[in-house]
């Protein structure tokens, strides 16, 4: 319980920063998880001893979104898929790109669940847990990341496997030097030693100006990430009543912190590779973790 009353303010912030950000993420995303449900497929057969059964597994897509990975598995021809977030936009989503998925009679369609994962109560044991695109680190803080994976070997199988897509701190911190003195093309009030960005959209019949601006904060190790936005109506901004805005604290780790925490959690590493969109950049600031439950 007290871990559910502490994560509503975390809830709504991602709330508020999805309603933006799937306007920019959301069509470029869902093209990217064509090609990272095919890398995932081949790492996962590595790593399974009956490779012709791995359609068969249960697979739980944790922070699933609109469930672009979802979907893909479903897609190509697995079976056993249960999708979890807690936003009702998501789901929402999710629901409008299953409409437009020919549907095969002989495959049972993904389930999806609208709610926190720390929340979910089966009876069912995972052969394998997805938690794609930086999705472990959302809670900005150790206690209930680690939390995360206690759940998370909870509800696997022994010998079931979780897959981790995350950043790492220490190669973000560079990353971001690269990026701080760059100039802004806009004027947009936020401190200097912050990165900003800008994007122009469309979506559901609209065009959007969104901006953006990202922090680090060194001593939390974590990733501020703000986003906000306003409807362009015949070349104009309408600022009035139209913008939105939303921020969220994102904590990334080292690999030696992450490592530790699997182990402490009862996993041990596998692999370690680059992220799902090019497995063999081992050199990307995004990772993909293998660990097996113990």
């Amino acid at each position: 319980m007290e871990y559910t009353i502490a994560k509503k303010k975390y809830l709504k912030d991602w709330d508020d920063w999805n309603r933006v950000a799937v306007k920019i993420y959301y069509e470029s995303k869902t093209q990217d998880a064509i090609v990272e449900v095919e890398n995932l497929i081949s790492i996962i057969s590595n790593f399974f001893e009956f490779k012709q059964k791995i359609y068969d597994m249960r697979i739980l897509d944790v922070g699933a979104g609109w469930g672009r990975h979802t979907l893909e598995l479903y897609k190509r021809g697995f079976k056993k898929i249960l999708a979890i977030d807690s936003s009702p936009l998501m789901k929402k989503l999710f629901e409008r790109e299953l409409s437009k998925v020919t549907v095969d009679p002989g495959i049972p369609i993904p389930s999806y669940i609208q709610d926190d994962f720390m929340n979910l109560k089966t009876d069912d044991e995972f052969d394998l847990i997805l938690v794609l695109w930086s999705m472990f680190g959302t809670c900005d803080n150790d206690e209930e990341n680690f939390a995360f994976l206690k759940k998370s070997a909870e509800v696997l199988k022994c010998g079931g496997r979780l897959v981790i897509e995350t950043i790492l701190w220490d190669r973000l911190c560079k990353l971001f030097d690269c990026f701080i003195n760059v100039n802004s093309v806009f004027t947009f009030d936020v401190p200097s030693s912050q990165i900003r960005h800008w994007e122009k959209r469309y979506w559901d019949g609209q065009e959007w100006l969104i901006l953006g601006a990202m922090s680090l904060s060194e001593k939390e190790k974590v990733l501020r990430y703000s986003l906000f936005e306003w409807v362009i109506s015949d070349s104009q901004l309408v600022v009035e009543s139209s913008g939105a805005s939303g921020t969220i604290s994102l904590r990334y780790y080292e690999l030696r912190e992450l490592i530790g925490m699997l182990s402490d959690a009862g996993f041990i590493i596998e692999r370690v590779y680059g992220p799902l969109l090019n497995p063999e950049n081992f050199y990307d600031t995004r990772i993909t973790m293998i660990a097996k439950k113990l």
